[in-house]
């Protein structure tokens, strides 16, 4: 199966890369709970914002990620996650 990119999508993405060319994801670790993939990680904006830490979840579906969602890195997050 393959599917067309949205247009809404790839020009939300082109104008957040172009506001943020530095913009880098970092996955300290990836653990698969129940079907769901969690990653612990952080992201870099650029030279003079602090790192961010989050936790990115993933769902996979016949190859493809079907949902990605990014929550804050919280101690609740991380127990709900298992990370």
């Amino acid at each position: 199966m393959s599917y067309a990119p949205n247009s809404y999508m790839t020009e939300g993405w082109t104008a957040f890369i172009k506001g943020f060319p530095e913009y880098r994801n970092t996955f300290e670790k990836i653990v698969k709970k129940d079907g769901l993939i969690c990653i612990p990680g952080y992201a870099y904006w650029k030279e003079d914002y602090p790192y961010d830490p989050v936790n990115w979840t993933a769902v996979i579906e016949d190859h493809m990620i079907t949902e990605w969602r990014v929550y804050e890195d919280s101690p609740e997050n991380r127990t709900r996650f298992n990370l």
